[in-house]
Formats: structure tokens, C-alpha cells, sequence
């Protein structure tokens, strides 16, 4: 089925959908005129379609004389499988419009995984899913980067610097960021004064290799490094067992070295300078589609998301 400049739906052999739409109308009413009045168009107009539709098919599909109608043999057939059709094509608008309209349907969702994901974002989601039964949540912790449409994700909570993309991204926070060494590490490791001495250290990494930092004192300069190590995770849980046991130097959410840090297990390095925190967004489809179902869940992560990240 295709598409013309004309607004009119065309199937194969030149078959106007139209045409279809309004000999099954006569089929059901069993009359040019109650047919023509239920559709608002002349009679006229609707002998020429059935005329176009007989002629694209060569078929007779009605007998008529002036006092009576009926369907041919090959009329009945036709208008059998074409109503049945055409009562699917109601039946899948009507139910797009229900899912899109109202609080049920199916989200799925990619997310960042570990502490954020999984202790603080997961949980909300459970407690959008408590809210709206009727609405499915499918998450997955995949941190691969993913695509909205070749991957058929309906959300994406992201972590990281965004680049340049034809979705709707709307910021949900930050996630502090610390760079942290454990003491018997440290007590071995060549000094940590400047983001570039990190070039002299095993660094811990994820899917970032490049550090950016800011001098806490004027906030102003900006030092970028990359780093290198040997070993990398995508995984902040791992990356964090690493470190305690003496490995190297993580970059880390704050998040997940809390008590590390006060225990005194896991040490701050680089006292005056500030690791960049990363924005965390959610990426979905053009707002202007959005059905009911995501955009309650977007506002509701954006509302509940916890304090500690907001801007």
C-alpha cells in the first residue's frame, strides 16, 4: 500500500482503499442510498467507485436494477474478507489510540546499571509500575550504547555527556563524580598532585578513558587526561572492588564510595581539583508523540529522582 499526492491510499493493481471502504458500506446497508448517506457523498459518486473498483478487479461485485441490489457470488467473497479486513484496521486504530490516550501499554526501557540504576533508579520505576497496573515495564541493564530505533527502546536513562541526537533528551540530574586510590596503593604510587601525574598510574576505567577536571580554587581551568591501566570494567561495583584491594585509581559516582570514604578504606586523591560530574538524561521519541504511559513515567522520574543529583 502506498501513498499519493492526492491524500488517497492505493493498494496493488491500482485498488483505492476508498473504493473498498465504500462497497463494503454498500454490502452492510444493502442500498446506493442509505450507503451514500452514511458515508456523505452523492450516489453519484458512489457508482463511480464501485465502477473503479469492479474495473481494477474485472469482477462484477453488484447486480442492480432499479428496484433491488445484491451482492454477486464473487461480491459476497469479496465483501466477506474486505470487511474483516477493514474491521482489524478499526480495531488496531482503536487500540493505538487507547494505549497512547491511557495509563496502559508496554515501556521499554534501556538503563545504566549498577548503584544508579539498580538501587535508586530501578526502585522508582517499581514504584511507577505500583502505581499504573495496567502499564508493563521491561527493563534492561544492557550498558552497551544503544539506539531508540534499531534497538526498539522506548526510554533511555543515560549516563554521560550526550552526543548530538534527533531524540528528545530531558536532563535528570548529575552524578557527583570522586577519583579515589586505596591507602596501600597509594602508600607505593608516585605522588597524585596534578590531573596529569594520573599518566604515571594504573587508572581503573570504564567506558571512559578521558578525566576532566576543574581547579577547585578558580573554577576556571580545565584539565583533561587520558588514562590508562590494567584494568577496565563497565561496571562501577567492580571497578570499586578493584580498588579496595590495591589495584589502582578509580573515577567513580560519589554514590558508591560512601562509606569507603568515611572508613577511611578508599582516599580522595587530587584534593584541588574537582572531577566534572556527568549528566544523567533520559531519551525518548518527539514529545509530540509521546503516549500517555511514557510521558507519566518521564515526569515521574523526573520528580522523584533523588536529591542527591539534581542540578
Amino acid at each position: 500500500m502506498t501513498y499519493n499526492e492526492n491524500n488517497s491510499f492505493y493498494m496493488s493493481n491500482n485498488l483505492k482503499l476508498e473504493d473498498i471502504k465504500s462497497f463494503v458500506t454498500i454490502g452492510n446497508y444493502g442500498s446506493f442510498t442509505k450507503a451514500a448517506q452514511a458515508l456523505g457523498v452523492s450516489r453519484g459518486h458512489l457508482s463511480k467507485q464501485l465502477k473503479n473498483l469492479e474495473s481494477e478487479l474485472s469482477v462484477q461485485l453488484v447486480i442492480r436494477t432499479t428496484r433491488s441490489l445484491s451482492l454477486t457470488a464473487d461480491g459476497h467473497k469479496f465483501y466477506r474478507r474486505c470487511k474483516e479486513a477493514l474491521g482489524g484496521i478499526a480495531g488496531a486504530v482503536e487500540e493505538v489510540l487507547d494505549n497512547s490516550e491511557e495509563m496502559k501499554g508496554k515501556i521499554l526501557i534501556n538503563c545504566v546499571g549498577g548503584i544508579i540504576g539498580e538501587d535508586i533508579i530501578a526502585p522508582l520505576l517499581a514504584d511507577f509500575a505500583a502505581l499504573h497496573r495496567e502499564v508493563e515495564l521491561e527493563i534492561d541493564f544492557n550498558s552497551s550504547r544503544v539506539d531508540l530505533v534499531k534497538d526498539k527502546y522506548d526510554l533511555i536513562v543515560r549516563l554521560g555527556k550526550l552526543e548530538d541526537s534527533e531524540f528528545m533528551a530531558r536532563g535528570l540530574g548529575f552524578a557527583c563524580m570522586s577519583v579515589l586510590a586505596s591507602k596501600d596503593y597509594l602508600s607505593s604510587a608516585p605522588a597524585l598532585d596534578c590531573p596529569k601525574d594520573l599518566k604515571k598510574h594504573n587508572c581503573l576505567t570504564g567506558s571512559i578513558s578521558t578525566w576532566s577536571f576543574t581547579n577547585r580554587k578558580n573554577q576556571k581551568t580545565i584539565k583533561e587526561v587520558s588514562v590508562s591501566g590494567k584494568y577496565s570494567c563497565k561496571n562501577g561495583r567492580a571497578l570499586k572492588n578493584a580498588a579496595l584491594k590495591g589495584l589502582g585509581v578509580v573515577r567513580l559516582p560519589e554514590v558508591y564510595c560512601r562509606e569507603e570514604v568515611a572508613s577511611g578504606v578508599l582516599v580522595e586523591v587530587l584534593d584541588k581539583w574537582a572531577p566534572y560530574r556527568v549528566p544523567i538524561h533520559l531519551l525518548y521519541y518527539d514529545k509530540q508523540y509521546m503516549p500517555a504511559r511514557l510521558k507519566g513515567l518521564v515526569d515521574f522520574l523526573h520528580e522523584r529522582f533523588t536529591l542527591d543529583f539534581k542540578d
